[in-house]
């Protein structure tokens, strides 16, 4: 078979959306260097004290989130042996940077933050209000006093509102969708999600939930928002910013959605060095086969059983997990590279067949 046939490059395309994906996620990514260059760049771009408060530019707003966002980067990567700890601080530097940009970008983000201050302030002290301690009317001239109109929009408007003001740049969005919402559903609430995390195999309860993440992802996460945030500012300022976006978008690239493990599977609990390198050499077998011209000569059912072995082998025996929902997608995957079954044996709304319904 020819290395640039369609059975190659279905290959190729699992490598670049699977296999790569999950190596750059848990590799190392040595930086020490080059992230304290960074963070004293980014330090830099702070205007110094005193804080002007209701005089607050909207640059001064983001520059304030950006304190936030070099303080929870130092403050995820103390809490990198603490997989649960560190992906919280990780969607917490996400809302921060979602915060701060939306800060450069709105048009009266001030008078937002403010309203929303002044909501959060009543809402804290409402049990105060029901007693003779504080008085209703006492915090209703606490909030007029605080001033401001309106709130923070949510996430996923703030993302929306910071793409439009950006002419329709992806990336907030894509972080929204591919980082912020998995982050939520399987560590910030108490959902079926995060409560089946405590559910093995076989339906064994565990103590310590299954993680599904990589854990050097929530570090990425903390890097690329800090330099996301920061190269934001130092553009609207008018100062050099290409060094701060590489540095995010090198960091960025290489931070894995936890939705990528949604089958429970447990594949990063046990992911180490060793474990690379048989799944390099799996990949090069997986090649070997195609290109030696046995594919094209065994059946669809060999070549199917063939791949399906290879994914067992290499990406299935990390763990406990749901494996009706691991045999979908391993099916799946065993459709885009053996090709669709032989017409005769589909079946109408086969779950495996393209055309199936």
């Amino acid at each position: 078979m020819s290395v640039t046939s369609p059975r190659w490059d279905a290959i190729k395309a699992v490598w670049a959306v699977v296999l790569g994906p999950v190596l750059k996620a848990t590799l190392p990514y040595p930086d020490l260097r080059r992230r304290r260059q960074i963070r004293r760049e980014a330090r830099r771009l702070v205007t110094r004290d005193p804080w002007p408060g209701n005089d607050a530019t909207r640059v001064q707003l983001a520059q304030l989130a950006l304190i936030r966002a070099l303080w929870l980067q130092r403050e995820t990567r103390r809490a990198a042996r603490h997989g649960e700890a560190a992906a919280l601080l990780a969607r917490a530097a996400l809302e921060t940077c979602f915060v701060g940009l939306y800060c450069l970008y709105a048009d009266d983000p001030l008078t937002a933050m403010q309203g929303g201050n002044a909501r959060a302030m009543r809402r804290m002290l409402a049990n105060l209000g029901h007693g003779d301690i504080i008085t209703d009317d006492v915090l209703t001239a606490m909030e007029a006093e605080i001033g401001g109109n309106g709130k923070l929009p949510d996430m996923r408007k703030t993302a929306e509102a910071i793409a439009k003001a950006l002419k329709g740049a992806p990336f907030p969005i894509n972080l929204y969708w591919r980082m912020y919402v998995p982050l939520s559903e399987f560590f910030v609430h108490a959902n079926g999600i995060s409560l089946l995390r405590h559910v093995g195999a076989e339906g064994k309860i565990l103590d310590e939930p299954a993680y599904p993440w990589a854990r050097r992802c929530a570090l990425r996460i903390a890097d690329g928002c800090m330099g996301l945030l920061a190269a934001a500012i130092a553009h609207a300022e008018g100062h050099p910013s290409e060094r701060l976006g590489k540095y995010a978008d090198d960091h960025m690239v290489r931070a894995l959605a936890p939705l990528a493990v949604i089958s429970g599977k447990g594949f990063f609990r046990s992911f180490g060095p060793a474990k690379v390198a048989a799944l390099v050499k799996g990949v090069v077998d997986l090649r070997a086969y195609n290109i030696s011209g046995r594919a094209d000569s065994d059946t669809w059912e060999d070549r199917a059983r063939f791949i399906r072995t290879w994914f067992a082998r290499h990406l299935g025996a990390y763990g406990e997990g749901s494996e009706e929902i691991w045999d979908l997608y391993i099916d799946r995957l065993v459709t885009v590279l053996a090709g669709p079954p032989p017409s005769a044996k589909r079946t109408e709304g086969n779950p495996n067949d393209p055309e199936g319904g």
